[in-house]
């Protein structure tokens, strides 16, 4: 899935896309690497919930959600993108 994506590509080979929701350090991606992995994890998870594969849904949204939360607490910068994917992504977690 990560060679798919492009992530090994973004993020280097030993990107390992399991270990995100326990991964608290990005600071080795740069912040463009760092939102583009977020964005991925969104879109994947958005694909999953309109194919109708919610544990699939909600495990992407979930990592994304984590990365996000990270992106936010390392960035002086604010997105109005990623307050509205976070709504999204949390609205679908819900269901």
């Amino acid at each position: 899935l990560a060679a798919k994506t492009g992530l090994k590509s973004l993020l280097g080979e030993d990107f390992d896309i399991e270990t995100i929701e326990h991964d608290t350090d990005v600071n080795p991606y740069s912040p463009q690497q760092q939102q583009a992995l977020a964005d991925i994890l969104f879109e994947l998870g958005i694909a999953a919930s309109e194919q109708n594969k919610p544990k699939a849904a909600k495990r992407f949204l979930s990592q994304y959600l984590h990365i996000l939360q990270l992106i936010e607490k390392n960035s002086t910068t604010f997105s109005f993108q990623n307050l509205a994917n976070k709504s999204i992504a949390e609205e679908i977690m819900l269901l």
